[in-house]
């Protein structure tokens, strides 16, 4: 059965054996990388663009005429493109010309992300503009919508009824976009990761915030959960990339080893950004605004101050000195980066020394049942 990785799994760790928690931290840290780097560097079998699904509703009252004047499902087709429309005048989507982060007389700098740059540009528009596509439609004749019920950045729900029976149901429209490869999940958190114990397999859920990256992009910084925001959205910085990811996969990795949850702990946005200033420092902060060209909020002035970056070695304590090793410590260091620049992508972090025993564990389980095939011939 899969459960949710919850907050309290490393607590839960702590009390096993000295050895067995750090090994399975090393573990569930690959596998979270490694779900990374599919959904920046690889592409699966593409599912239907579009589909509906009906179910039927508890309710079974007849339908009422007066409520809404039946529509076909077909009518909904543009529904999404109107959505998009919208979206992008409301200033919530990706967007161009943006000027507030620009320091007096400047704009801000461009970036690129360092991997899998123009993986998308390469790619027919269909690939990734999912905005514009148009669905195929399977035989509606039977269903017209009754009212809309709410919706998603991938999905919209309506109230309809079978005209066959007069039963209630509930009309899911959905567009289908994982997994492909260009893509920024933008939420990586303890609670969108799923892992199936039996089988030991991890999966990364809730693309919900998910975008297809484009080099030089502006993109919407209000994604990612507080505590997981990377430095880049909380100084509005819009052209960030798939390093973003990389720096939720920091924080998770440093409430894991120092037992500490959320290890960044801010009350609001800009207290997340002063807790992450009292570890990391003021000097690289102000390094990495000037580097990008970023006016900083006149609200931080007050807040921040001047912070001296602490050691990761004075996290350490008692209770979780038996998960912390330097090379777990060393790959914080790299994963969490003010500049988005310079973080570990997800094949860099795969290579790090940390996951060396999961890796020769892996081999000599394979060694041994390649083994015991070559017996059983």
């Amino acid at each position: 059965m899969s459960l949710r990785l919850r907050s309290m799994t490393a607590s839960a760790l702590a009390g096993l054996h000295p050895f067995l928690p750090n090994f399975l931290l090393r573990g569930l840290a690959q596998s979270v990388i490694v779900a990374l780097s599919f959904c920046t560097a690889a592409a699966s079998d593409r599912a239907d663009v579009c589909h509906q699904r009906a179910q039927p509703a508890k309710a079974d009252a007849k339908h009422s005429k007066g409520i809404l004047e039946p529509q076909s499902l077909q009518s909904r087709c543009a529904t999404f493109q109107y959505r998009a429309n919208k979206y992008s005048a409301r200033g919530e989507g990706p967007r161009h010309g943006a000027s507030k982060l620009a320091m007096p007389g400047s704009t801000p700098a461009s970036s690129k992300a360092r991997v899998y740059t123009d993986v998308n540009t390469q790619k027919n528009r269909e690939y990734w503009d999912y905005d514009a596509h148009v669905p195929n439609w399977s035989n509606q004749d039977n269903y017209q919508l009754v009212r809309k019920l709410g919706r998603g950045k991938y999905s919209e729900v309506f109230e309809a009824i079978n005209v066959t029976n007069n039963e209630k149901v509930v009309v899911k429209i959905l567009k289908g976009l994982l997994m492909y490869m260009g893509i920024m999940h933008r939420d990586v958190k303890p609670h969108n990761v799923m892992i199936d114990h039996q089988l030991r397999k991890l999966r990364l859920i809730d693309w919900g915030l998910a975008e297809f990256y484009h080099p030089a992009q502006e993109y919407n910084v209000r994604v990612a959960s507080r505590y997981f925001k990377g430095p880049e959205l909380l100084v509005d910085y819009q052209m960030y990339d798939y390093s973003l990811d990389m720096w939720s996969l920091g924080c998770m990795l440093a409430s894991m080893i120092f037992l500490k949850e959320p290890f960044f702990h801010g009350q609001d946005n800009y207290d997340q950004l002063v807790r992450i200033a009292k570890v990391l420092g003021t000097d690289e902060l102000f390094g990495y605004l000037h580097k990008y060209h970023i006016e900083l909020d006149t609200r931080f002035k007050d807040l921040l101050g001047q912070q001296t970056r602490k050691r990761w070695e004075q996290f350490i304590q008692s209770e979780n000195q038996h998960l912390v090793s330097p090379e777990a410590l060393d790959l914080l260091d790299k994963l969490l980066r003010y500049d988005h620049q310079q973080r570990l992508t997800a094949a860099e972090a795969m290579q790090h020394p940390y996951f060396y025993p999961v890796v020769k564990e892996n081999a000599n389980t394979d060694g041994t049942k390649a083994i015991s095939s070559s017996n059983a011939t």
